[in-house]
């Protein structure tokens, strides 16, 4: 017989039949068995196999056992049926697409036969109940024989796990999923795992891999609906493929400072590590082929250390991330850099956070992902000997942390400075003795030249943009006494430390003026360290605070004035951005710690009018008014006054300006 061509093949199984199968889940039609769920608080959160567990850290792994404790402070125990009514199971169609379900029905029919457990055989019995018969005037009442239909026990570690479950067994029938997030995908795909479901765990990491692909929220909602249709014939034969689940789930799932926002899938997924296999290794090859997939969709995320620390959404999020998902940042090479110094304090803003959640071990793991011979010389020269001084001072806290000896110090300072011949002498095994034996324990990543990403491309450049509002320009320069000086530190935009963050330290614009000769204003580019640094303790404070270094290499700021000043402004004029006042700094200046460089008269004011009341004072004078001036009126006539001083530097009511990082030469 001739093989029919492949576009004349039709889809396997009968449409109708298969449709049909789809609609008998949860119903007692053609039911004949009950699945009952139970609890088994031995399981301890874990999957029912070997696909539980977390790879992140012991805090993580600890969660099945909370929720096991939580089970039994609600007074149940192992053993014991969950709170749901059983769900009705058809053999013919359980049979072929559940392994373990399969397994448990040949033992449970044998003992309704009344072979194998008496226990077992006691779950198919006879029963009579008494139904009330409300057709008839007399209710009659007549007795009713019905057969109680065997059971099959499933056991779970908890009643969370329970949706799971059912979507897992509901897969079994429909051939395809019904999860409105990544943590609902992967529960199912633990399920999945446990009962032997064939072809739900490979479609519920399919559903996970299209959340991962979606780069907005609203995408990573389409893509959990369209990932329900599964590999069953059932898609096949044109069942629809969007469940009411699908609507349900794929809404928000975190907020930030901004405001509710639908959090990332790929952070959903890192968070969810307490759902991962216990051992990767040992895992299917589907998992390990995701997980790979997620750590690149997790580092293009951040993108790079400066984004991370400069960008408020993102530094937030870096403070929140489980251990496995920073080690995933720190060991990649695609996560960009100015400089290694800037990947270390992506390090200590995360333990400043998080320090608790570590042990010993864990942070030694970390620190050896860094490449401490790239780091800047200031991060060589002060702020890694802070970091070791704290570490040898003790005892171990979230000031300590960092395993460095300052012999460590010593040694990583000589072999930053040596030849490439002395390198290799010293970090030779044969040669490895005396004061060379240090390198010896090291972490491997420590000695490690292998260049990150850099994340100031030669065709393009790293903006921070600042402001200062008219307000702040009042506060500080329009009421400060006669003879004293105004500062101001104008916002860096979105920064989440005012600051701007390059080379792993803290850059900022200060605004100077001299009261009793306003006539002009300073600009400054300073040079702080950052807070988390600063809590290191009082020694490591003053050993930073001695520091000097140079300027990265580059790095410009600009004030931005308004095109035309004053008199564009009263002639309907449009605001530019034009550079008013632009300075380049490089590696050739140097600057103490919080100190700057700058122009004391970097831009000039409007001379200040002459002294005069306001308008309203002057037409109270005309009718015969108290001379004095109101407080509002004084404030108002400040206000006034540095607005017109200002004039040439506002633009919509800001003095606006910005720091630009340039590529490396």
């Amino acid at each position: 017989m001739a093989t029919k061509a492949p576009e004349q093949q039709q889809p396997l199984g009968n449409a109708r039949v298969v449709t049909g199968i789809a609609g008998l889940f949860g119903q007692t039609e053609f039911a004949d068995f009950q699945i009952v769920f139970t609890l088994d608080q031995s399981l301890d959160g874990q999957p029912q196999q070997d696909s539980g567990g977390s790879a992140a850290s012991a805090e993580e792994s600890g969660a099945g056992r909370k929720r096991a404790r939580e089970g039994e402070s609600r007074g149940r125990a192992s053993g014991d049926r969950l709170a749901c009514e059983p769900l009705p199971g058809h053999s013919f169609v359980l049979h072929f697409a559940c392994d373990k379900i399969a397994a448990q029905l040949d033992f449970a029919f044998k003992a309704s036969d009344g072979a194998g457990n008496e226990k077992r055989a006691r779950k198919a019995v006879t029963v009579t109940i008494t139904a009330v018969d409300d057709t008839s005037p007399a209710r009659s009442i007549r007795p009713q024989r019905q057969q109680q239909l065997p059971e099959v026990e499933l056991s779970l570690a908890s009643e969370e796990q329970l949706p799971a479950a059912r979507a897992a067994i509901k897969f079994a029938y429909t051939g395809r999923i019904e999860v409105g997030s990544v943590r609902e995908a992967l529960q199912v795909w633990r399920q999945a795992t446990y009962l032997q479901v064939k072809d739900c765990a490979a479609a519920s990491l399919a559903a996970v891999r299209g959340m991962l692909s979606a780069t907005e929220p609203a995408a990573a909602a389409a893509a959990s609906a369209a990932a329900r249709a599964g590999p069953g014939p059932q898609a096949a034969a044109g069942a629809p493929a969007v469940g009411a689940a699908a609507e349900a789930g794929a809404g928000a799932k975190g907020s930030s400072k901004g405001g509710t926002t639908a959090s990332p899938p790929v952070l959903e997924f890192f968070n969810c590590a307490h759902l991962w296999p216990a051992s990767i290794e040992d895992t299917d090859k589907a998992f390990v082929a995701l997980l790979t997939e997620a750590k690149q969709k997790l580092v293009a995320h951040f993108g790079d250390a400066l984004a991370v620390l400069n960008k408020q959404q993102l530094y937030d999020q870096m403070r929140a991330l489980p251990l496995v998902a920073l080690e995933a940042v720190l060991e990649s090479d695609d996560f960009g850099t100015d400089s290694e110094s800037s990947v270390v304090l992506v390090l200590v803003e995360w333990m400043d956070a998080n320090y608790s959640r570590t042990d010993a071990a864990t942070r030694r793991r970390l620190c050896g992902l860094l490449r401490l011979v790239q780091c800047s010389r200031a991060y060589i020269s002060w702020v890694l000997p802070a970091l070791a001084a704290t570490h040898v001072a003790g005892p171990p806290g979230p000031g300590s942390w960092f395993p460095m000896t300052i012999e460590d110090v010593a040694r990583l300072s000589t072999y930053v400075t040596a030849s490439e011949a002395e390198r290799k002498a010293m970090a030779d095994e044969a040669g490895m003795w005396g004061p060379c034996a240090i390198i010896k324990r090291w972490p491997a990543g420590w000695l490690s030249s292998k260049p990150r990403r850099q994340c100031v491309p030669a065709e393009g450049r790293r903006i921070f943009s600042f402001s200062a509002s008219l307000a702040q320009l009042e506060a500080e320069f329009g009421r400060a006494k006669p003879g004293g000086q105004g500062r101001l530190l104008p916002t860096i935009d979105d920064a989440p430390m005012q600051r701007v963050v390059v080379h792993g330290l803290w850059w900022g614009i200060q605004l100077e003026m001299n009261i009793a000769d306003s006539s002009a204003v300073g600009c400054f580019l300073m040079l702080d360290l950052p807070d988390s640094l600063l809590r290191l303790g009082s020694a490591a404070s003053q050993l930073m605070l001695c520091g000097v270094t140079a300027y990265p290499d580059r790095l410009r700021m600009n004030v931005y004035g308004f095109a035309g000043g004053a008199a564009a402004g009263a002639a309907g004029g449009v605001s530019l951005n034009k550079k008013d006042f632009t300075r380049m700094y490089g590696g050739n200046e140097f600057v103490r710690v919080g100190n700057g460089v700058g122009n004391p008269r970097a831009f000039k004011l409007q001379p200040a009018a002459a002294d005069a009341p306001p308008p309203a004072q002057q037409q109270r004078q005309r009718q015969g008014a108290e001379v004095q001036p109101r407080a509002p009126d004084a404030a108002a006539a400040a206000s006034n006054t540095v607005a017109a001083r200002w004039a040439d530097y506002l633009r919509d009511g800001k003095l606006t300006g910005a720091i630009t990082l340039l590529p490396p030469q």
